[in-house]
């Protein structure tokens, strides 16, 4: 795909892939303004696509984009990446990565910026069907299990704790960007009001209810796990930056509530987190 030429880790191809790019939009681009403003135009091209939704959804993941048309979506299992994320490497010499140029973080903002531009069209006539979307229901199963694994992180963190490796600390983020974009692409298209006043059993979206209420729990007893261990604060900035997040909650977290619904300030980051800070 054009779009991941602006991202390989050899400049050449990123200068050709930035070239096509500022070909298609009228305009010269250096690699990394083609990447956000090609992103923003596959958008307004193929925003009523499923299979530009499940493309941003694999990229929101860390799932290669692979479109299998005849197959179930799938994605990779959240429990693979935890495993891989932090698992021990006792190589003498550490393995060069396949792609030393591309910014995981950086891609999982903008392909979040731009889910949540999808209209509820997409994946169903209505929004019983849509939530019935094999797409809709692999994305929430992927961030059910991702939260679970947040909470099997146990170690205190430090400056040479588990945050200091990269895989670990993109996938802790990635998972809460995803909790993130899903409870917020809920409360907007599928049952606005209902993350922040409560769940409501009585109609088709108890399943959903279900799922929700354990990605909320979760979510939050990771958070509150986050302050008692140290974590890096960077993390509770993002769980804080979820626009559905209900003003009691946000009110807790005393100092990190600085307009992190929109933007994360990171002058406003204390380092290191302190111990019981609310």
């Amino acid at each position: 795909m054009l779009y991941d030429t602006l991202n390989d880790d050899d400049d050449d191809i990123r200068c050709l892939g930035a070239r096509a790019v500022s070909f298609i939009l009228q305009k010269l681009l250096v690699p990394q303004a083609a990447n956000q403003l090609f992103a923003k135009q596959l958008l307004d091209d193929y925003r009523n696509s499923p299979i530009f939704a499940w493309n941003i959804l694999c990229r929101l993941t860390g799932t290669p984009v692979i479109v299998a048309e005849n197959e179930r979506p799938h994605l990779t299992s959240a429990d693979v990446q935890f495993e891989r994320a932090f698992a021990i490497d006792h190589k003498l010499f550490t393995e060069e990565k396949q792609n030393l140029f591309v910014d995981c973080l950086r891609e999982v903002d903008l392909w979040t910026s731009i889910f949540q531009q999808i209209p509820l069209t997409v994946f169903g006539n209505s929004p019983k069907e849509a939530y019935q979307s094999p797409i809709v229901l692999a994305f929430v199963w992927w961030v059910t299990k991702a939260v679970e694994q947040l909470n099997e992180i146990v170690e205190t963190d430090g400056a040479l704790g588990w945050s200091s490796k990269p895989e670990a600390f993109t996938f802790v983020v990635r998972a809460i960007s995803c909790a993130n974009v899903l409870l917020d692409y809920f409360e907007e298209k599928f049952q606005p009001s209902k993350l922040t006043t409560g769940m409501d059993n009585n109609n088709y979206f108890s399943y959903s209810d279900t799922q929700l209420t354990v990605i909320i729990q979760g979510l939050d007893k990771f958070i509150s796990k986050a302050i008692s261990k140290e974590l890096h604060s960077m993390i509770v900035q993002r769980y804080l930056s979820r626009q559905s997040l209900d003003d009691t909650t946000f009110s807790r977290f005393g100092s990190y509530k600085s307009d992190v619904r929109s933007q994360i300030s990171y002058s406003d980051i204390q380092f290191p987190l302190q111990r019981g800070s609310q």
